[in-house]
């Protein structure tokens, strides 16, 4: 090996020792935040998936990874209040007991995973939000019938079915559409929430500083349009027009969401 040769063996273990320093120094800087902690294993994945390429890329992976993790704690606030959800049968956390409802579980292997027996939810354990929660260190949402006794909590409405539009899976029973849902968290704003923040301002904060996690549209197409012989949305309108639809619906409510304080 001649000294030319050498010289490049030098640079490049001394760019992977760089790189190698470089993220360590990230890994440790991320971990000290929760929501880091996604960016991290973003990073480490990444990283994986990238080693057959030169390290100046995977350097400038890095560098952007570092750039969204301090982005991501400047912009995002210290703690979350609470989370409150909206969805279908991928976010309902359990039968609505004062409310009726068409789908129903109950029977193994939902909830085996956790001591929520009596809890009837789609999933043999913690649902997305909920897992959420955990990691933020947060209460886990209750649903909606048991949000009057734990006020402190965020709350669910998700409805096992329910799309976008009202119809969307009735052929199962009684479901709560995105918009019914919006209405159960009016009923939560102003017998929960607004005695307890008394103050416009306070109230305002929470609730720009709460989650509000929506998981909603996909059953508009499974128990809707992708179902002619129960429903005649499309037989009403074509692709894009039942698209253009739903964007229209839904734009509007989250408009109706923003103007009751969600951000």
């Amino acid at each position: 090996m001649n000294v030319k040769q050498t010289n490049q063996v030098r640079v490049k273990f001394k760019l992977v020792l760089y790189v190698f320093l470089l993220e360590r120094f990230v890994s440790v800087i991320i971990k000290l935040n929760v929501i880091g902690r996604a960016i991290y294993y973003l990073v480490y994945f990444k990283a994986k998936m990238t080693r057959t390429l030169p390290v100046s890329v995977r350097f400038c992976y890095l560098l952007l990874h570092l750039y969204l993790m301090s982005f991501t704690k400047k912009c995002l606030p210290e703690e979350f209040p609470n989370l409150y959800v909206f969805g279908d049968s991928i976010f309902d956390n359990g039968v609505k007991r004062s409310h009726v409802s068409g789908m129903r579980t109950g029977y193994s292997p939902y909830g085996i995973e956790c001591h929520w027996y009596d809890k009837f939810r789609f999933t043999n354990g913690r649902t997305i939000p909920e897992m959420i929660a955990v990691s933020l260190k947060l209460k886990l949402p209750t649903s909606f019938d048991e949000s009057a006794f734990y006020p402190e909590h965020g709350v669910t409405y998700a409805s096992a079915s329910a799309g976008i539009l009202p119809d969307t899976g009735s052929i199962f029973g009684t479901n709560y559409c995105f918009e019914e849902q919006i209405g159960f968290f009016k009923e939560t704003l102003e017998k929960n929430l607004r005695p307890k923040y008394q103050s416009a301002e306070k109230l305002s904060k929470y609730l720009s500083d709460s989650i509000f996690f929506i998981n909603i549209g996909s059953s508009d197409y499974i128990h809707n349009y992708l179902q002619p012989h129960d429903y005649s949305s499309s037989r009403q309108y074509n692709g894009e027009d039942f698209a253009q639809l739903l964007t229209t619906k839904l734009g509007d409510h989250l408009k109706e969401l923003y103007n009751l304080g969600a951000r």
